[in-house]
């Protein structure tokens, strides 16, 4: 066996990925393993330099019927192992000629492809792993679809129960993508808010061309990530119909964009689609099954969370590309302007800011500065009956139900008014009198506020401190 355990120097960050994946290239027995993750991730770079280091077969699967598929496997089959091209008339042929290597390792990416036009290739898969000898070779398969790659082996699926690998390969965190690319954090921020941490779009969709700093978002915004001329527009809209459970994408992107214009609750985006709570819940189950929707819940309401659109291009598409989608077309950027600049700020550079603020709570902000380590992160709304309103906390952090930290996340610049604001909203909340402060400003701070009383976070501490 060869031990592959140097990562490729020009290979960013996904050291995890690659260590499972080596390790199970070199576990010297048959096994399946199954790498899933959305479309420019990274999944085929990390799977060619695999191949590469380590000499293995690696096929890119395309669209089309099987005969044409098997050809297409047979060509890469024989240009890999030399001779002529075989006659794979059968999946059995393809896949045992492709497991017939003693140790080897074969990759197969975009498999959904393949078992879209093949519906029998998963129990063939599935036969030629158990009758493999104690030599024979080992298979990968990766997908973006995800909702057929998780579909690979769930429920009564032949593959289930099979494989010894899988990995996710998912988005970088807002910290890992700003490193990535290089960027400050007053220009990461807006950028991560529109591509979030998917590197291929960074590098294929913006062609890494980013705003040259705080001052130019605005005309990067409407002449570069809204340019008609760029792919990233259409982007969002693939994202849906790649998938095999989105058979009516129209009421996938009007739940998406009833979310983006503040309609967070299941009922409420029921009403603005004028549909069922129960259709709109099976939407909503489905996005999150796809990790495109997430429920951020109450942590003092069990069962009333608030839906967010969790993929940030979406939220971008749902809140400024869609409903300004003439304007987009025409390249009008003037009329962009006028429509969209300010959903741009209220209805996606906000939430975003909500959302970094409880990432850095949960991932990167220190015992000291929270009071304890939290077990649970999220958002709660605190009743005010001698004002007769309520009120809603962006961020409370809390462990075994003690609430040891509650904040606000704002994107102007934050004074003592919004630190008397917290102070009170504390008052307010049972079990909360010890509870740190933390105020998030994406602007920064007043002279005048103290931060011995609360502690301030900024766009330089959110990206870089604790």
């Amino acid at each position: 066996m060869v031990q592959y355990v140097e990562k490729p120097d020009w290979l960013f960050d996904r050291a995890q990925e690659w260590t499972a994946l080596t390790a199970f290239a070199d576990r010297g027995r048959p096994g399946l393993g199954v790498v899933r993750g959305r479309r420019r991730q990274g999944k085929s770079v990390l799977l060619r330099a695999l191949s590469g280091q380590g000499g293995f077969f690696y096929h890119q699967a395309l669209q089309g019927v099987a005969a044409e598929q098997r050809r297409d496997i047979a060509v890469s089959y024989a240009r890999h192992h030399g001779g002529p091209v075989p006659a794979f008339d059968r999946w059995e042929d393809v896949i045992m000629s492709l497991l017939s290597v003693p140790s080897g390792l074969a990759i197969i990416d975009e498999v959904p492809y393949l078992t879209q036009a093949s519906s029998e290739l998963e129990s063939v898969v599935q036969r030629a792993i158990d009758q493999a000898g104690p030599t024979g070779g080992s298979l990968i398969l990766c997908g973006s679809a995800v909702t057929l790659m998780n579909g690979l082996l769930r429920g009564s699926a032949p593959l289930r129960g099979r494989a010894q690998m899988e990995v996710d390969v998912s988005s970088f965190d807002f910290r890992t993508a700003a490193a990535f690319s290089g960027l400050s954090p007053e220009v990461a921020f807006p950028v991560h808010a529109v591509v979030g941490g998917v590197p291929g779009y960074a590098v294929e969709l913006l062609d890494q061309t980013f705003p040259e700093g705080a001052a130019d978002v605005d005309r990067w915004l409407l002449e570069v990530a809204a340019s008609p001329t760029r792919p990233l527009i259409h982007e969002a809209r693939a994202l849906l119909e790649l998938e095999a459970g989105v058979r009516d994408p129209g009421v996938y992107h009007a739940t998406l964009g009833a979310i983006a214009a503040g309609r967070t609750r299941t009922s409420e985006i029921a009403s603005r689609l004028g549909r069922s709570s129960d259709q709109v819940s099976h939407a909503l189950r489905t996005l999150a099954d796809l990790g495109l929707v997430e429920a951020v819940q109450d942590l003092r309401r069990n069962g009333r969370p608030r839906w967010r659109i969790a993929d940030p291009l979406l939220g971008f598409y749902s809140a400024v590309l869609r409903p300004n989608w003439a304007a987009v077309e025409q390249g009008d950027t003037d009329r962009l302007a006028a429509q969209a600049l300010n959903a741009w700020r209220s209805q996606v550079l906000g939430p975003h800011w909500e959302s970094l603020a409880r990432s850095w709570t949960t991932t990167w902000a220190g015992p000291d500065t929270l009071g304890g380590s939290p077990d649970r992160v999220g958002m709660t709304v605190v009743n005010d009956p001698p004002n007769r309103t309520s009120h809603e906390l962006d961020v409370v952090a809390s462990r075994e139900g003690r609430v040891l930290a509650i904040g606000e996340a704002k994107l102007r610049t934050m004074t003592d008014e919004d630190l008397g604001r917290l102070r009170a909203i504390r008052d307010l909340l049972p079990g909360a009198e010890q509870a740190k402060l933390l105020l998030f400003s994406a602007s920064g701070f007043d002279r005048g506020l103290s931060a011995s009383e609360a502690e301030l976070v900024d766009l330089p501490r959110l990206y870089g401190g604790s």
